[in-house]
């Protein structure tokens, strides 16, 4: 997320924009069901936009990633 990686990510990554993809980080935890991966990953998509990175965003699927820690 944007908030856990130091320094100022939003300028390290401008002026990449053609080159560079933002992943999101795995999938939200304990996203069960299709509807509620929707919710989560808007969710998560929101953070990055409103910081102003413009760059192609990865999101992993629903059921993939998944961790008994989650």
């Amino acid at each position: 997320m944007i908030r856990d990686i130091g320094g100022n990510p939003v300028s390290a990554l401008q002026g990449h924009e053609r080159y560079a993809i933002v992943n999101l980080g795995n999938e939200p935890c304990h996203s069960a069901t299709d509807t509620a991966w929707v919710t989560q990953t808007r969710h998560a998509i929101t953070k990055p936009r409103n910081a102003g990175i413009t760059h192609a965003l990865v999101a992993d699927g629903p059921g993939w990633a998944r961790t008994a820690i989650c």
